[in-house]
């Protein structure tokens, strides 16, 4: 079924339901815009830590709905997995972002230009910069 069993008895009816569609949308594009707002600040704090979860609800979204309709949107998705390739979730237990996005929507990965899912590549090119950019983002920390 494509509802929730309500705690008032009824079933809420959510893959039809048009305005809890839109604002489902409205605020997973609110939580990416405010975290990509944030990502390359030196006064970021837990930013990349919410990330997975902007990711998960997005996918969650697109599992329920089936609405591939914004393309922008996941280019905009694809294009922050690619300042942030890797996500340390605790000690020693990293998380892919770009790997989550191609392997839970490649539907989606379809519609991106070609080489854009080379994630190996993205990978080491993030590197280099990371390395580039050290020493310069040590003076401005201290």
């Amino acid at each position: 079924s494509s509802g929730i069993n309500a705690e008032y008895g009824g079933l809420v009816e959510v893959k039809t339901n048009k305005t809890f569609k839109q604002e489902f949308f409205l605020n997973v594009k609110n939580i990416l815009t405010g975290l990509n707002a944030r990502f390359s600040e030196t006064s970021e704090n837990n930013q990349r830590d919410k990330f997975p979860g902007a990711c998960a609800l997005y996918v969650f979204y697109m599992t329920l709905f089936k609405d591939p309709s914004d393309k922008a949107f996941f280019k905009t998705f694809w294009d922050s997995q690619k300042k942030l390739p890797l996500i340390t979730l605790y000690a020693n237990l990293n998380w892919f972002p770009g790997e989550f996005l191609k392997k839970s929507l490649p539907t989606m990965m379809k519609l991106l230009g070609k080489g854009e899912d080379n994630l190996v590549g993205q990978r080491r090119e993030q590197l280099k910069n990371l390395d580039k950019d050290f020493g310069t983002q040590v003076k401005t920390a201290y």
